[in-house]
């Protein structure tokens, strides 16, 4: 990864790590460490004490706003992980005020290990099934971390936290339509058609399912494997940026659906009793959402999953959905 790092960002790192790790503490390596469109990210390692972290921080103008707050996001949710036994990483410090290292950031342990996705074709089909087995009870736990609102995981974020999931629904929508009109990917028709068609499929959601924690990104990128006495096993699941506070039908689908794991078959619509009406309204704005997304970074246009022909398709069910509206 072709990063510059400053003088001036080291210089503010290494004063950032002496609040936690003492005055004595000087920064020996700092190195890119992934990261993307939400997020740069850092490999650290410090002298006094002798250790070693990852550093988290938000980038700037995340489009669509409602993926912004990473950062509290990322520490809110490790705080609940840790209260339901979910294995994840330990926070270190952190700061949302830009005011420490010029940037919102999280401090945080680093945990030797492996990205699962790396060495995932490697493994035996017991050690695929037993982590598969892992991933599907930390789902469970997940779900049963009921929340008293709808929206953020945390207070103050851009959606807002709610009494009902129809409430979160229409302030999610309507940031999308704002920000899909900043980026001009769709006709002032267009924009008002996704509109009401929002505000339809908000009349289709139950009030009576409770808000539960939601990863919403739970892929083998963002599982840590560790080796444990030469079994592969779960470490820590990792980034929680895109977290929310909702229904949990969806999540549990498409984790099932489409992560890669060896789950158990569920019907989804009759574990959570919801329509399909239901399912298909929360699956309409998270497929706007994902399209405002990859518009955003101009992700594969001229490809059949880039964001053109998503537009083109979200722009298609919205024509179909008003027949059924009117």
């Amino acid at each position: 990864m072709s990063l510059t790092i400053s003088k001036e960002f080291t210089n503010r790192v290494e004063q950032m790590l002496k609040k936690s790790q003492g005055e004595k503490c000087t920064l020996e390596v700092i190195e890119p460490c992934g990261g993307g469109a939400h997020n740069t990210c850092y490999y650290i390692v410090t002298k006094n004490p002798d250790n070693k972290f990852f550093l988290k921080c938000e980038n700037d103008n995340i489009i669509p706003r409602t993926r912004s707050g990473q950062i509290e996001r990322e520490v809110e949710s490790i705080k609940l992980m840790h209260k339901a036994g979910i294995p994840c990483k330990n926070l270190i410090q952190y700061d949302s005020t830009k005011q420490e290292i010029g940037t919102r950031y999280v401090l945080e342990e680093f945990i030797e290990g492996k990205l699962l996705y790396e060495i995932w074709d490697g493994l035996a089909i017991n050690e695929k099934q037993h982590i598969s087995n892992e991933i599907e009870e930390i789902v469970e736990k997940m779900r049963n971390i009921n929340l008293p609102y709808y929206g953020e995981v945390y207070e103050n974020g851009i959606i807002g936290t709610h009494t009902t999931w129809r409430e979160a629904y229409l302030s999610i929508g309507k940031i999308l339509i704002e920000d899909a009109s900043k980026l001009n990917i769709l006709t002032e028709e267009d924009l008002v058609l996704i509109s009401d068609v929002i505000e339809f499929c908000s009349s289709k959601l139950s009030t009576n399912i409770k808000a539960s924690f939601d990863h919403r990104d739970l892929g083998k990128h963002n599982v840590i494997a560790v080796d444990s006495d030469g079994v592969n096993k779960v470490g820590a699941i990792i980034d929680f940026g895109l977290s929310l506070s909702v229904p949990f039908y969806y999540f549990e689908y498409g984790v099932r659906e489409y992560g890669g794991w060896n789950f158990n078959s569920v019907d989804i619509m009759k574990k959570y009793a919801i329509t399909k009406e239901e399912f298909d309204a929360t699956a309409f704005l998270f497929d706007f959402e994902l399209a405002v997304f990859l518009a955003s970074i101009e992700f594969a246009p001229n490809e059949s999953y880039g964001y053109i022909s998503r537009i083109k398709s979200l722009v298609e069910e919205s024509k179909n959905i008003s027949m059924i509206m009117s």
